[in-house]
């Protein structure tokens, strides 16, 4: 079973003349919004990716990403991760911008990119940006692409330095927008664990595969607190309870499964750690308003 869209694939969507670069160690490059072949009205596949993106356009779009959709118009910064299945619907015709993609490989030994907040949380991933800021940004891509091209010896380490800017200067145009205090701080940290936990059981990639952590009390046993305390600070740091944090997690990988899989729906739910096939439908109809085998089918129309 195919799980995600592959380097390979992403490449075979692009203007002939962009061709996939050699690997010396890992995967690195920036492409033009102008050569990707995407149909306006249409959303690309909502599937999870095997590498990294930072993506830099200017257009109306929407961003269907985790459980949220975020409708977009000027300049705006997406990070993406393997992990977090996305789509990008473009609305107006006229887009334009950058596309950065690496792998975890590329930044072996450099920095965790993972544990990054822009590629972590999806509420961290998706930045609008003013003109000022969106002239400084076109002018990075422009120069990271340009150093891509170059025939600098040491070029994939300016590079790496280069992209570590980018993300870090937007991490701190964030924490700087915020205002943060001791309890809040704490909420983060708490939620942080949480995400970790939660994140950690997926993708499900076999149908062997069962989450075994999947309601308030076990998480909160696993984080050592009282299930109160977990929910308040899930609450303070994302507007969500700890219920609806998992259950939304457990609807987007549904979705997953149900569209890029031919298993059945007891399969399926079992794997989401429902015994009985029949609470799964309930569970997921009263979510999204249709059954499991009606949300297939309509995928298949």
């Amino acid at each position: 079973m195919k799980t995600a869209i592959d380097l390979p694939e992403f490449y075979s969507n692009l203007d002939d003349a962009v061709a996939m670069p050699e690997n010396f160690a890992g995967h690195f490059d920036v492409i033009r919004v102008e050569d990707l072949s995407l149909s306006n009205g249409k959303p690309a596949r909502y599937s999870k990716r095997t590498y990294y993106k930072i993506s830099l356009v200017t257009g109306h779009s929407k961003i269907h990403y985790a459980d949220a959709i975020f409708e977009i118009s000027g300049t705006t910064l997406l990070f993406t991760n393997p992990k977090m299945p996305y789509s990008w619907e473009r609305i107006s015709e006229e887009q334009t911008g950058y596309v950065c993609l690496f792998t975890d490989d590329f930044f072996k030994g450099f920095g965790n990119i993972a544990e990054y907040p822009v590629f972590k949380f999806p509420q961290n991933a998706v930045v609008s940006l003013d003109l000022e800021t969106a002239k400084r940004y076109d002018g990075l891509f422009s120069q990271i692409r340009d150093e891509l091209r170059s025939a600098y010896r040491f070029r994939y380490d300016f590079l790496r330095s280069m992209t570590m800017q980018l993300i870090h200067e937007t991490q701190k145009k964030q924490t700087e927008e915020q205002t943060f205090h001791n309890n809040s701080n704490s909420h983060e940290r708490i939620a942080e664990a949480f995400n970790d936990l939660l994140e950690a059981q997926f993708p499900i990639v076999v149908s062997s595969q069962q989450l075994k952590i999947y309601t308030p009390a076990v998480f909160a046993e696993k984080l050592n607190i009282h299930v109160n305390h977990l929910n308040k600070a899930l609450k303070s740091a994302t507007g969500k309870t700890t219920s609806e944090s998992i259950n939304r997690r457990i609807i987007l990988e549904s979705v997953n499964l149900l569209k890029n899989t031919s298993w059945t729906i007891s399969e399926i739910a079992w794997c989401m750690g429902f015994e009985q096939p029949q609470h799964y439908s309930s569970f997921f109809k009263k979510v999204t308003c249709l059954s499991p085998k009606e949300f297939r089918k309509r995928q298949m129309d």
